[in-house]
């Protein structure tokens, strides 16, 4: 099995942290660096546990060829919908609507 070693390395004024493959290569980090590894690792997290453990997805029974066949058609402009018109989250509605319209 491949594992890496992972590891803090304490240096004067700041730590580093040292990645190190099966083969010996070590890359070294510094704290924003593994904090933005980390931010990525997070922001993957979902294909990385598919790439690891595969699962067979099933459709839904209401999922039919001619729904999938739909789909393919109307997917084109539902994205470009939604590009156009943003979602915009209950707190920034809030937001918006402390300023009033003359804001905007």
């Amino acid at each position: 099995m491949n594992v890496a070693h992972f590891e803090k390395v304490p240096f004067p004024g700041m730590p580093t942290f040292h990645i190190t493959d099966n083969y010996g290569h070590t890359a070294q980090l510094s704290a924003e660096q593994a904090y933005e590894l980390l931010q990525w690792l997070y922001e993957q997290r979902d294909s990385l546990l598919t790439s690891i453990h595969p699962v067979k997805k099933e459709l839904p029974s209401w999922v039919t060829p001619e729904t999938l066949q739909a789909w393919k058609k109307a997917r084109t402009a539902v994205e470009r919908y939604n590009r156009e018109h943003p979602f915009v989250s209950a707190e920034q509605e809030e937001d918006n609507e402390e300023y009033g319209d003359e804001d905007l």
